[in-house]
């Protein structure tokens, strides 16, 4: 896999992280903003962090890629907020 973004291509997540430095970092987040249209976002790259997560328990493929997409939204919501403490994320289904 080549550096650059997590699917291993150039692309847009290569290009802003290119810009901040030029070693890739497994696990990021990296704010932005585009002032014209008043949006802001982030960009979070995980690598090391999520894998041992996601190793230390043989979670079935919906459940990983849920935890997955949850280790992703919790920096970038965490981040957003103007307190300091703890920021928990808690989900909850109907079971099968």
């Amino acid at each position: 896999m080549s550096q650059g973004s997590p699917d291993g291509g150039g692309g847009i997540a290569h290009g802003l992280a290119s810009g901040v430095q030029n070693k890739r970092r497994d696990d990021i987040i990296l704010p932005f903003q585009v002032e014209p249209h008043g949006l802001r976002g982030g960009l979070v790259r995980l690598g090391a962090a999520a894998e041992t997560i996601l190793a230390a328990h043989t979670y079935p493929e919906p459940v990983a890629r849920l935890l997955a997409e949850m280790l992703a939204l919790a920096p970038c919501l965490a981040g957003a907020l103007k307190y300091k403490g703890v920021f928990t994320l808690q989900v909850r289904a109907m079971g099968r």
